[in-house]
């Protein structure tokens, strides 16, 4: 906030206080605390709105689909991780980029490039921890979708 606004002092309980201080941990990133409230404020918000509306069933087909077709890309990815499924992988996952407009995806095709490099089966498995994680978080920035 620039220095012409108008600040004000909310008392809160140590309770509150301790929670701020893990959301500001957590996010790895050295955060003012009044960022953090007004993004966790803000999130709240936006949560609550999205709940009330009705999910349109057509974006909730179409995520659903493309759930399915990104959960078959990452089996066949993990049980046979040759060039030809690699490539199959990544282009679900620019098709999902593209059409959903998930950025997230940027992470886990990163990840992707750097697990199919990967020989040592141990690296392989140390790896995958990360990449299932940005698997996962991709799904439900899927399924935040149909809620939007």
């Amino acid at each position: 906030m620039s220095g012409n606004e108008d600040w004000s002092i909310v008392t809160v309980s140590r309770e509150v206080v301790s929670l701020i201080e893990k959301i500001k941990k957590r996010s790895g990133e050295n955060k003012d605390t009044w960022k953090v409230i007004l993004e966790s404020l803000s999130y709240y918000d936006s949560i609550r709105s999205s709940s009330r509306r009705m999910i349109k069933q057509d974006m909730l087909e179409k995520v659903s689909w493309y759930v399915v077709k990104l959960s078959l890309a990452y089996s066949s990815l993990v049980l046979n991780s040759s060039k030809e499924t690699f490539e199959s992988f990544n282009e679900r996952l620019k098709e999902i980029k593209e059409r959903l407009k998930i950025d997230e995806i940027d992470v886990l095709q990163k990840l992707v490039s750097e697990y199919i490099q990967l020989k040592d089966e141990e690296e392989r498995k140390k790896e995958r921890i990360a990449f299932n994680q940005s698997f996962k978080m991709i799904i439900k920035e899927m399924i935040k979708k149909a809620y939007e």
